[in-house]
């Protein structure tokens, strides 16, 4: 049984290693989405990320709170990577809990088939007899609400929901219903379980979670869906006023609970399996005015996008996305930074070595911190070499040898162009400089693109690789299928590593390698993506906008590819080697036609005129022979237009 916990969290760093190390006692992976905290909240998922903990971390840049949206679209790239039994959304204030003796396998078998399963909300309150030395907020806070009323419930979903047609979680994880507006079969009260709830914390926690929260809900919503709660607390802390000690254990006995209900507390401890001890205390520091200052700048910032939106590209719409729209841009590739991100957050690699992508993957990894970068740039794994201006580029063939090693080498999309012989060059030379970590991806039969001539499945690499003694780290290649936003990626990535170094590596056990090859592709599953930079993981209608929009693939393609070629005439002179190596390309060859910026076609005729006439007064018959294949593959695409058009 996989169960595997999603979370939505924002300004939580008093509480937030504590949730992670007790509630992954009972699950087999957790996934955050971290929606720009201004606490210290990133950097302590960071570091149990590099613990080797079964945790992965999406960055969400945008201010507005939109809880039910985030969560609905995460559980689907989740269910659809993972294949879990059982997910259960959480709060980062919230620690599973079920009775002496269950086991979350117990209490789950005990649900009926398909019924969504109802954790029983507990909550627990703060008092003056707490030990405020104890940082680990299970242990310090000891009591609980006698009484729940009402009596609040979250969700646990089965794996006959979540793949069976699409589904909504309600705002609050209460409760799921399909988009149709039906639930699916009952809500089933667990009895064995109960839900420890931690919402009030300390004075500071709560008035600065209430002032950022309750001016999220209203960027998002006047109705501030559910947020009522939040209002009383938000103007004690615009007025200053500090919450003393039986303030603080009012408010959370009243927290969201009936108004005029006696209620009591009862001593309760929550029960704790795990065995660990808090590392980084020293991140829980807590800075009220930080928030708030954090809070202005991003609401400053949403201001600015609304009064610019009508002069602003619609392909610019979400957060954390840039279109490339341009030829500069182009020059940058598009690159998909969050699996970036996760590598460096897990491994924290201070070496690495880009082959054949053009360094692009590299400004990343200089940012995040690591010290030793270089790239082999854009190589032609069956003869010529060329390479862009990329940061310390080397151009060599794929027997190439830097006599050193990189904690990570990549290699993406470029050994599907060589011939298998070649290919197997390549993989030697790859495991040669690799010190720690190969992130590799290779085309798959039926994948669109051109200059392929060696088409596996990643099962076939997966058996490569072993050869040269590398296996996939399971776990963590899931994750960067599952944090990509690229299809190529998300069905082709292999984190690899060599076994001496995997085998000192967390294994989590129940991820095996068929995991990797339920995943691979069908020609359908190719999405095309518009070209870009692509700085988080999107979900939803998000992801749906970045899909190129397109009645034929081939066309669609044809204006970047044409932005390709402008940006190489703008760096070179044309040369015949240029043209050749690019109008074997058809969707270039199909761009050059279509003359979509300028006349480029006339450019590239007039140019191929005077190379045929000094080659004719030469009797360079090979030279001649060149050209008029050039022309006849341009002819074809004009052809291949004029057909498109009619």
């Amino acid at each position: 049984m996989r169960i595997i916990g999603v979370s939505v969290i924002k300004n939580e760093s008093d509480i937030l290693e504590t949730f992670v190390r007790h509630n992954l006692g009972y699950l087999d992976a957790l996934v955050v989405l971290e929606n720009k905290s201004s606490d210290k909240s990133r950097q302590i998922l960071a570091r149990l990320a590099l613990e080797g903990l079964p945790l992965i971390i999406l960055d969400d840049p945008e201010i507005a709170h939109k809880q039910s949206e985030k969560l609905t679209g995460l559980i689907k790239k989740v269910s659809a990577i993972y294949n879990p039994d059982w997910i259960i959304p959480l709060d980062a204030d919230e620690f599973l809990n079920p009775n002496e003796g269950e086991t979350m396998e117990s209490v789950l078998a005990d649900l009926p088939e398909g019924s969504v399963g109802q954790m029983q909300w507990r909550t627990y309150v703060p008092t003056a007899s707490d030990d405020p030395k104890q940082a680990d907020i299970v242990k310090r806070i000891r009591n609980r609400r006698a009484v729940e009323s009402p009596q609040y419930y979250k969700v646990i979903i089965p794996e006959s929901v979540f793949n069976k047609k699409p589904f909504i979680v309600d705002y609050g994880n209460h409760a799921v219903r399909f988009e149709d507006g039906t639930y699916p079969l009952e809500h089933y009260i667990l009895n064995t379980l109960r839900l420890a709830h931690f919402p009030l914390r300390s004075s500071e926690q709560i008035l600065t979670k209430a002032f950022v929260s309750w001016l999220a809900n209203l960027s998002y919503d006047d109705r501030t869906i559910d947020g009522w709660h939040k209002q009383s607390l938000y103007k004690r802390f615009v007025k200053n006023i500090p919450l003393k000690n039986e303030e603080l254990e009012r408010a959370a006995i009243n927290y969201a609970a009936d108004k005029g209900v006696e209620n009591s507390l009862v001593e309760d401890r929550v029960k704790q399996i795990a065995s660990y001890e808090l590392k980084h205390v020293d991140l829980m520091t807590f800075h009220p005015m930080a928030s708030v200052a954090s809070m202005s700048e991003d609401l400053a910032g949403r201001l600015r996008e609304a009064t610019a939106q009508n002069d602003e590209d619609p392909d610019q719409e979400y957060s954390g996305v840039e279109i490339l729209s341009s030829v500069e841009h182009i020059g940058l590739q598009s690159l998909d930074v969050s699996p970036l991100r996760y590598i460096f957050d897990v491994f924290n690699p201070e070496s690495v070595l880009d082959v054949g992508f053009g360094g692009a993957h590299l400004d990343k990894f200089r940012e995040w911190g690591a010290a030793d970068v270089k790239a082999i740039g854009l190589i032609d794994v069956n003869g010529d070499i060329r390479g862009p201006d990329t940061p310390s580029v080397e151009n060599v063939d794929p027997s190439f040898n830097l006599e050193k090693k990189f904690d990570l080498v990549i290699c993406s999309e470029l050994i599907n162009m060589a011939e298998p012989e070649r290919g197997q060059d390549l993989i030697k030379s790859l495991s040669r400089h690799a010190g720690k970590l190969i992130l590799f991806t290779a085309s798959q039969p039926g994948q669109p693109g051109d200059g392929n001539v060696n088409l596996q499945t990643p099962d076939y690499w997966i058996d490569e690789w072993a050869k040269e003694g590398y296996r996939p780290l399971v776990f963590q290649t899931l994750a960067l299928r599952l944090l990509s936003n690229f299809s190529w990626l998300k069905h082709n990535s292999l984190l690899l590593a060599p076994e001496a170094v995997a085998g000192s590596l967390k294994v989590f056990e129940s991820f095996g390698l068929d995991e990797l090859k339920r995943n691979n592709a069908g020609p359908k599953e190719w999405s095309p993506q518009k070209p870009g930079v692509y700085e988080t993981t999107l979900m939803g209608k998000q992801a749906d906008e970045t899909l190129a929009q397109q009645p034929d693939q081939v066309l669609a393609e044809t204006d970047r590819e044409l932005k390709r070629i402008l940006l190489k005439r703008a760096k070179v002179n044309f040369d015949l080697g240029n043209i050749e190596e690019s109008v074997s390309d058809t969707s270039v060859a199909l761009a050059i036609t279509l003359k979509l910026r300028e006349p480029l076609e006339e450019s590239v005729v007039e140019f191929l005129n005077s190379q045929a006439k000094l080659a004719e007064e030469r009797n360079d018959k090979k030279t001649i022979s060149r050209i008029v294949s050039i022309m006849e593959k341009l002819r074809a695409a004009a052809s291949e237009i004029a057909k498109k058009s009619s």
